[in-house]
């Protein structure tokens, strides 16, 4: 991801283009995490989060996924 310099992301159904991805430390990034938040990234070792840049303001539609319990369906 980091060496193409962008990506797709999909969240709820929308497809949003994103660039300037940026490896930040989690201790950084703490406070905009809820406590519990907080605790599931100490369980599992996550030590950083990716921020990114939206290219484009305006949403793509979503393909492959479905809107209405947000699961892909086809290839990875």
């Amino acid at each position: 991801m980091l060496s193409s310099g962008s990506v797709i992301i999909v969240d709820r159904g929308h497809t949003y283009r994103v660039d300037q991805l940026e490896n930040i430390p989690m201790q950084a990034a703490a406070g905009h995490f809820s406590a519990i938040d907080r605790r599931s990234h100490r369980l599992f070792g996550v030590d950083k989060y990716l921020r990114v840049q939206r290219i484009e303001p305006e949403t793509l539609p979503a393909t492959g996924f479905n809107q209405d319990d947000n699961t892909r369906h086809g290839n990875r």
